[in-house]
C-alpha cells in the first residue's frame, strides 16, 4: 500500500510501531496485542472500548489489524 500522505521515513516509523506490537510475529496485530500498543501509548483508558477502537483499524472485518489497515488509521490523523 501506497500512501501519499507520509513520507517514506514516517512509513518507516509506522512499520517499526506496528512490528514492535506484533508479539508473536505473524504480521498482524491482534486484540490483545492492540491492547497492549494502546497501552504503551499512554490509552489504558481504551480497554473498556477496545472492540469500538479495533473497528476503526480493522476496515476488512477479520478481527485483526494488517499493516495496511495501520498505515491508513496513522494516515487519516
Amino acid at each position: 500500500m501506497t500512501n501519499q500522505s507520509l513520507s517514506a521515513a514516517e512509513i518507516a516509523e509506522v512499520r517499526d510501531l506496528f512490528y514492535r506490537f506484533d508479539h508473536n510475529n505473524d504480521g498482524v496485530i491482534e486484540r490483545t496485542e492492540l491492547i497492549a500498543l494502546l497501552e504503551a501509548l499512554g490509552g489504558d483508558t481504551f480497554a473498556p472500548n477496545i472492540n469500538e477502537v479495533l473497528a476503526s483499524f480493522d476496515k476488512n472485518g477479520d478481527g485483526v489489524i494488517q499493516f495496511g489497515e495501520f498505515l491508513a488509521w496513522f494516515s487519516a490523523q
